[in-house]
């Protein structure tokens, strides 16, 4: 009666390991035919930009481009600035410029963040749109310590 108790043991086993595969097999491939197709053009449009930073005279700026697709109402800089020296009076609105592929500087429209004080501020600096999809785009901000060049050169 033992050997009979472990043949059911070992079937009971060989079962759960099995139902077991099934899930997690289903999970990983079952799920990806249920969703939807994201169409050519979308996938073009999604492109992750290198951030980019600029540190002098204690102050750093960070630059994270965002949005950059044909059809979104801005294309979007993620925009931090740290340091430890000075206030950080800076009007982005008044400092910022886009240049896409050398054509004429584009002013933001949308300042998206902190007011200009503090030593630490951060938000988002919004442009008009410009089409077609750019092969390199510039953005210059002055600040206290000079012009500030942070350039995106596209495939």
């Amino acid at each position: 009666m033992h050997g009979q108790h472990e043949k059911h043991s070992s079937w009971h086993i060989i079962l759960c390991a099995l139902a077991v595969g099934a899930s997690v097999a289903f999970y990983l491939f079952g799920n990806s035919a249920s969703a939807p197709a994201v169409p050519q053009d979308v996938k073009q449009a999604v492109v992750l930009f290198e951030t980019k930073e600029d540190e002098r005279g204690g102050v750093t700026f960070t630059i994270t481009p965002k949005n950059f697709a044909q059809d979104v109402p801005s294309w979007d800089f993620e925009v931090v600035i740290d340091n430890h020296t000075r206030e950080l009076s800076e009007d982005m609105l008044s400092v910022a410029t886009l240049i896409v592929d050398g054509a004429e500087p584009q002013e933001p429209i949308v300042w998206d963040g902190d007011a200009p004080t503090g030593h630490h501020r951060k938000g988002v600096l919004k442009f008009k749109p410009i089409g077609p999809a750019p092969k390199s785009f510039e953005l210059k901000i002055q600040s206290v310590e000079g012009e500030r060049s942070f350039l995106w050169q596209l495939k």
